[in-house]
């Protein structure tokens, strides 16, 4: 796993298409591990070839609703460990690390500045375009007084990021310069761990105007709503976005029987990619109800019917017998209507809540559900109806399964399944209000085994193993389904 994007670059410059590591390129060890994002260059007109290889190699793609930039794409990829991440650039739009201001014309001429990592043989920057981009970074983080702030705390981390020390800035020549900036340079501003002065860096900024992607009082404005937010009071509560999946997310359901691992799994899975990724968590098996005050009036009048029934039996008169066997007639069929309507209601909530689910799915949220439903009557997560019990079941039946009917598919259903022994030995140690006794379990797993959930595709996964050993099977079967989804949505 170490090496993906090692094998990924080296597939991609043997397809002809150039790139460079263009920031970053001393830390490429770290990236290869997901201890760091890579950096990479390429030109625009190649990026339907580039993307296709990103998801052969299982990568997906993912954004900041909040900080997006044209011609900047993120691609990850899961793994058990670190999240591998490429940073990719089609432009090379740089300037003030919120706004990137500048789309700046020199993704050729970075394409043409590049060697070969002695290390691992990436395609990287050379000395002179390294400086040369670090020197253009310099001025125009600087030229605001909120980026100077900024920039001010991060000089020493911006020159590790380039690759460059004051030794090479010192000693640079530069064959060729594309924007014509190096009059406007001072050595003594571009060494040490200064900035180079207010004026220095407007001057050069002004220079640059025309490669500014918005009009000056766009960014006058967005440089500084943080701060007047800020000073309001209110920037606190502003709360930072994660990155949502691009074009569309996905809902991946993991179910199974009763003591199979579910919600072990689920809780880590999210744990695990919450910290990046807007993700939503949901247990459809368990569906919040939305008619209960309706629900428990009938539910109380049933259970007061059933209490008095045997008194009234009692006390009445024998010569009105017919009385209390029409009470008892009477409080079935309320009882069968009960349960009709208490079926109907699970599959309304089911319906509502996994409509709820796909249409954040659709905008970009990881969905992460505990059981998802399925279309076998009579099995867990299904139709509870038995249309054979009666009139009024069979035609509640057809509304319950056209409920279901209606009812999304998630996009990947992971069934996770045990050995009955190591169901048992797992549900006796859980700590569980009102957890299910043996018999239970026994029951639930010979009903549900061959249950299916309502998805575009399912994976069976015997979760008998250690949770380490499953967890990165499991991963792997997310990152699988993201790279899918992702390919997909694109080639529409």
């Amino acid at each position: 796993m170490n090496n993906v994007i090692i094998y990924l670059l080296n597939e991609v410059k043997q397809s002809g298409i150039r790139l460079a590591v263009w920031k970053n390129r001393n830390k490429i060890e770290e990236s290869l591990t997901g201890g760091f994002n890579i950096d990479v260059l390429v030109q625009e007109k190649d990026k339907p070839r580039l993307e296709l290889i990103l998801s052969q190699f299982g990568f997906f793609e993912a954004d900041s609703k909040q900080k997006s930039f044209p011609g900047i794409t993120h691609y990850f990829r899961l793994t058990a460990g670190e999240l591998l991440h490429i940073h990719l650039y089609y432009r090379l739009v740089t300037g003030e690390s919120s706004l990137k201001e500048y789309d700046l014309p020199l993704v050729d001429y970075v394409l043409e500045q590049t060697c070969d990592d002695e290390k691992f043989g990436i395609n990287v920057v050379n000395d002179q375009a390294a400086v040369y981009l670090f020197i253009l970074r310099h001025y125009l983080k600087s030229g605001s007084l909120v980026g100077r702030r900024s920039y001010k705390k991060k000089i020493l981390e911006e020159k590790e990021d380039c690759g460059v020390n004051d030794d090479m800035l010192m000693s640079a020549k530069f064959a060729s310069d594309p924007l014509g900036i190096v009059p406007l340079i001072k050595k003594e501003e571009i060494v040490g761990g200064g900035i180079p002065s207010l004026a220095s860096s407007l001057r050069i900024k002004w220079y640059l105007r025309s490669y500014q992607r918005r009009s000056s009082l766009y960014f006058v404005f967005k440089r500084n709503l943080p701060v007047i937010l800020h000073k309001l009071g209110i920037g606190q509560s502003i709360k930072k976005k994660k990155k949502l999946l691009r074009p569309t997310g996905a809902v991946i359901a993991i179910t199974g029987s009763e003591a199979t691992g579910k919600s072990t799994m689920v809780a880590k899975v999210i744990n695990n990619l919450a910290a990046q990724f807007e993700v939503v968590y949901a247990h459809v098996g368990k569906p919040p109800i939305y008619f209960t005050t309706f629900l428990g009036a009938l539910m109380r009048i049933v259970k007061g019917l059933k209490q008095n029934n045997n008194s009234i039996s009692n006390e009445k008169n024998c010569s009105d017998p017919e009385k209390p066997h029409k009470n008892l007639n009477d409080t079935r069929l309320i009882t069968r209507v009960m349960n009709i309507a208490k079926s109907l209601e699970v599959a309304l909530s089911r319906l509502i809540l996994t409509n709820r689910l796909t249409n954040k799915a659709s905008r970009g949220s990881l969905v992460i559900t505990d059981r998802w439903p399925s279309m076998n009557s009579g099995k867990m997560d299904g139709a509870r109806i038995n249309p054979t019990d009666g009139l009024i079941e069979r035609l509640a039946s057809c509304c319950e399964m056209w409920i279901y009917n209606k009812m999304p598919a998630a996009d990947l259903a992971i069934i996770l399944s045990v050995p009955l022994d190591v169901a048992l030995e797992r549900n006796a140690q859980r700590d569980k209000v009102g957890k299910e006794t043996s018999d239970q379990v026994m029951a639930r797993h010979s009903n549900n085994r061959h249950t299916l959930p309502k998805a575009k595709r399912i994976e069976r996964y015997s979760n008998e193993g250690s949770l380490d050993t499953s967890f990165i099977d499991i991963i792997e079967m997310i990152n699988e389904q993201l790279a899918k989804s992702s390919k997909d949505s694109k080639i529409k």
